[in-house]
């Protein structure tokens, strides 16, 4: 199964694009989509889509993770932009899928570049596979912090 998650609408338009690709490279997939907002989940319901679940993403608490990554064996997750569940990128590194970041976006105000963000950057390290930047300075500022498995994609919508 290929899962995408976006908090809302606007990370949806941005992972679209990511998500038809991977649809065609590999047609037998089922397709998760799920949401944070609820502009997002309506919306996309309200339309024609390719995923074949969409729903929301349960609070990231380890047991409603847990609960709800056991009904299906995922392949492939990526979140998009900046929206990250720590509990949930666990469980999928347990669950031996590949996990990715799309249009990330690093910028200075982030708490990853504080003290108590430490363990933020850990978890990042420790579960994402790859993050595919839309910008040189989120890039760098993601190797500042020691996020060296990444490379410079572009806004995935342009």
């Amino acid at each position: 199964m290929i899962w995408m998650h976006a908090a809302s609408l606007g990370e949806y338009e941005q992972g679209l694009p990511v998500l038809e690709q991977l649809k065609q490279q590999w047609p037998e997939h089922k397709i998760l989509v799920t949401f944070f907002s609820p502009s997002g989940y309506e919306n996309v319901v309200k339309k024609k889509h390719i995923a074949d679940v969409i729903c929301y993403l349960p609070f990231d608490k380890k047991d409603l993770v847990k609960e709800f990554t056991s009904q299906f064996q995922t392949d492939l997750f990526f979140t998009v932009k900046y929206d990250y569940w720590y509990h949930l990128l666990q469980e999928l590194k347990h669950q031996k899928a590949r996990v990715y970041v799309i249009s990330a976006l690093f910028y200075d105000g982030q708490p990853f570049f504080t003290s108590y963000g430490k363990w933020m950057v850990e978890q990042l390290q420790q579960n994402v596979d790859w993050f595919f930047h839309q910008t040189e300075l989120s890039w760098a500022l993601a190797k500042s912090i020691g996020l060296n498995r990444s490379s410079v994609t572009g806004d995935t919508r342009f």
